[in-house]
């Protein structure tokens, strides 16, 4: 009777395919980190800059609450993209508020109205992560009753 020899095949080390699935997975997981920590940076740009905008906001909420005759006058009423005159405390507390708001948000832009016993101030400002021209348009509102 013929008895087949018995080949015992131990494989020692890894192959090759091996290696390249395990550098496939692990690029895969660097790339997620990678998309993670610019999802994260994003995140926190936009945060600083929405705070900025509550901050500012609210600086301009101020100057009225302390000038109450110039809120009655109605010389704090201003649209986005224009400039009071100057000369007068109300245009030029408007005029350096809004300098201070381009200066610190890209293109970044504010509004008063008032009506009745209400104020209004909204800030405007395009994100800096925004790629597109009129896209991520973000603003705060903030009103108030004096």
């Amino acid at each position: 009777m013929y008895k087949k020899p018995s080949v015992k095949c131990h494989q020692k080390g890894v192959s090759l395919i091996e290696i390249l699935i395990a550098l496939l997975i692990v690029s895969g997981g660097l790339l997620a980190l990678v998309r993670l920590q610019t999802t994260s940076l994003k995140t926190a740009t936009s945060a600083v800059e929405r705070s900025q905008a509550v901050l500012f906001a609210g600086v301009m909420m101020e100057q009225m609450r302390i000038n109450s005759a110039g809120v009655d006058s109605g010389n704090y009423a201003v649209e986005f993209g224009e400039l009071p005159n100057s000369g007068s405390r109300e245009g030029d507390e408007i005029r350096a508020w809004k300098a201070d708001l381009s200066a610190a948000l890209a293109e970044g832009d504010g509004l008063v109205s008032l009506d009745a016993n209400f104020v209004t101030v909204r800030v405007r400002w395009k994100e800096r992560w925004s790629q597109a021209p009129d896209d991520d348009v973000a603003e705060v509102l903030l009103r108030s009753k004096l």
